[in-house]
């Protein structure tokens, strides 16, 4: 979830001085184990707050982790944290729509009028000629609602509830972007259309189908969609940052009514693995639709590319990645995986500077 403070991309940086790694694993697994170690500390000079990076292979899983969990008392970060993880809820969403897919319940290139009669007005805004498929590759053209400032002041503290109309209000009060299936623009109106999707063909909230499809039957005990009111995190946790103005603020607690299904999520680096890795090797879509997700247009990001619900770009090794980045004040993640079995997680607690280059850092840890 992108706000006016965040960008869509992803970067690391963490608290000088401070390293801790969790218990020991075969090294062997791991061989880039100390590299992801030192680039990590290495960043760690250029801004405050910390970051946790987790690595995984079949089987086994590592967490690095530099910097510290609270800035004011030093504590440091906890093992196995949750954070939250921003727009990486896309991915997941976009997989409960593909499954619905694979149940034949939903059509890709059918338009979202048919699902949504009524619900998508405005000027420009077309719902017949909209389709599933473009609104999860950002190739819809509706207009965006996350960058109206109330929406940002949530992050802040004004604890303001939004209903989902409300949230189509924001986005539907300006034109559309573009004719549906001009080109490709990241807009998070698209994953608030996508979860109003799931619940309507579902017939239930998006938070139980989440737990019905994906967590539970993965096992994932670490990661949710909170409720509209749940601003704190459940379980144990880095506290986040972000710059407001002049001073650095901690926005931990966060309304999760205004990212919803675009955003909200919370998450572990374990289980954000594990997700990713039953993605990749197929345990969560068919073959069909893990084909369709992968189908890419180009982004806006050099390099980079958009599926169905994911990022991809070629690593300096030559593979490929499968991911996304998510961005919420406080927590920066970026997640991948390839499809010979690796996976990453890396969270920072505070927005950091445009210019550390992300895709070296993800190279390391998945080459």
């Amino acid at each position: 979830m992108k706000s006016v403070a965040v960008a869509v991309g992803v970067s690391v940086l963490l608290l000088a001085g401070c390293s801790v790694e969790s218990d020991p694993v075969v090294i062997n697994s791991f061989p880039n184990r100390a590299t992801v170690q030192a680039d990590l500390d290495g960043l760690v000079r250029s801004t405050v707050g910390g970051a946790v990076a987790t690595l995984s292979v079949p089987g086994e899983t590592v967490e690095l982790r530099s910097g510290v969990g609270n800035r004011t008392t030093a504590e440091p970060i906890p093992d196995g944290a949750q954070v939250r993880i921003g727009s990486v809820t896309k991915t997941f969403v976009a997989a409960m729509v593909m499954q619905l897919v694979d149940e034949g319940r939903i059509e890709l290139d059918a338009s979202i009028g048919r699902y949504l009669p009524g619900v998508l007005t405005g000027e420009g805004v077309d719902p017949g000629a909209i389709t599933v498929r473009q609104l999860l590759q950002h190739t819809s053209g509706l207009p965006e609602y996350s960058d109206d400032p109330r929406i940002t002041q949530t992050y802040f503290g004004s604890g303001e509830q939004f209903t989902r109309q409300d949230l189509l209000g924001m986005a539907l009060v300006h034109p559309a972007q573009f004719p549906a299936g001009e080109r490709m623009k990241y807009t998070n109106t698209n994953y608030l259309v996508n979860g109003l999707l799931v619940e309507k063909v579902t017939g239930n909230t998006v938070e139980d189908e989440l737990e019905r499809r994906i967590t539970g039957p993965l096992q994932l005990t670490d990661t949710y969609l909170p409720g509209t009111g749940e601003k704190q995190i459940r379980g144990r946790h880095p506290s986040g940052y972000e710059a407001d103005g002049d001073k650095v603020v901690e926005v931990t607690a966060t309304e999760p009514s205004g990212p919803w299904a675009a955003g909200a999520m919370i998450s572990s680096g374990a289980d954000l693995t594990a997700f990713l890795r039953a993605l990749v090797d197929g345990r969560i879509v068919s073959q069909a639709s893990w084909g369709a997700m992968t189908d890419t247009v180009p982004m806006d990001q050099p390099g980079m590319s958009y599926g169905l619900g994911l990022m991809s770009a070629k690593l300096s090794c030559g593979k490929v990645f499968w991911g996304h980045s998510g961005d919420i004040p406080g927590f920066h993640t970026l997640t991948g995986a390839t499809e010979d079995g690796r996976a990453a997680a890396i969270t920072v607690t505070q927005a950091p500077p445009q210019e550390v280059d992300t895709l070296a850092l993800l190279s390391n840890a998945l080459c």
